[in-house]
């Protein structure tokens, strides 16, 4: 078998909305993840190359994202530094990029790998454009313990190549035959995230039942040490209403309550795929 790069979904499709940029995280590394005007989606370092401040907090003008510090932009795509308000007649040096990591959009789902090169293989009971992305739900437990907890809940075994590892396990929803895909997204050592995907989607009337029973699966497993209620991971407490793992808050009431199809795509996932 051929070395498999580890890749990890940071965020669902439907976080990013337009002109918002969301903060995402793996590893320990906070990653700044936006969508252009033309349906690109970037994943960088979450931080402006002026004075350090969070690109999260900046503007997504479509095509550049813009610091909300002292005006830097940077350019879609290649990060590049296009404009410097304090030297304004000066176009800033080709050297000055922030750093980027690889996109693509599958399942519903944003994912990254912040090594260079590879592509992963996906579970073969997902096939694009037929998944429903569920609600992702914080664990304050690094991922080894939430593999644990998801394999003893389902009586599936953890399935996949090196760090990018899932648990498949029958949907027993109530919508007929599916599978459940469960990715865990680690955040740093002891704080992760578990990202679902069903192998099927439903009618638009059954979602939310679905997101739900779902939803209430997972609640009952063991998401805090020393505790089985869910805590948020960025703050040691509950998430607040509106807000996902990665503390964002979805822009409407319907990003709460529902995760749409993924994207039509084919093969392997590769890097720098633009949305349809």
């Amino acid at each position: 078998m051929s070395e498999i790069a580890p890749w990890f979904p940071i965020a669902a499709s439907d976080d990013l909305v337009a002109r918002h940029v969301y903060q995402g995280q793996l590893l320990g590394r906070e990653l700044a993840v936006w969508r252009d005007g033309g349906g690109f989606v970037n994943v960088w370092e979450n931080r402006c190359l002026h004075r350090g401040v969070r690109l999260t907090l900046g503007r997504n003008d479509g095509g550049e994202l813009v610091c909300r510090y002292h005006g830097w932009r940077y350019a879609s795509r290649t990060a590049g530094c296009t404009y410097i308000p304090a030297h304004p007649s000066g176009a800033p040096a080709q050297t000055i990029c922030n750093v980027t990591f690889p996109a693509v959009e599958r399942f519903g789902l944003i994912w990254t790998s912040l090594s260079e090169g590879g592509d992963v293989e996906a579970p073969a009971s997902l096939v694009d454009g037929d998944t429903l992305a569920l609600r992702a739900l914080p664990f304050n437990a690094p991922s080894s313990a939430a593999l644990a907890a998801l394999a003893s809940a389902t009586g599936a075994a953890p399935r996949g190549a090196q760090a990018t590892t899932w648990i498949e396990a029958d949907a027993a929803d109530g919508h007929g035959d599916a599978i459940v895909v469960y990715f865990v997204q680690p955040l740093g050592d002891d704080r992760c995230v578990v990202r679902g995907v069903r192998s099927h989607a439903v009618d638009t009337g059954d979602e939310l039942g679905v997101l739900r029973a779902h939803h209430r699966f997972l609640d009952r497993l063991p998401r805090h040490r020393g505790s089985r209620h869910a805590h948020h991971p960025r703050t040691g407490g509950v998430a607040a209403p509106g807000a996902d793992p990665n503390g964002n808050r979805h822009a409407t009431a319907a990003h709460r309550d529902r995760d749409r199809p993924a994207h039509h795509g084919h093969g392997h996932l590769r890097s720098g795929v633009r949305a349809p």
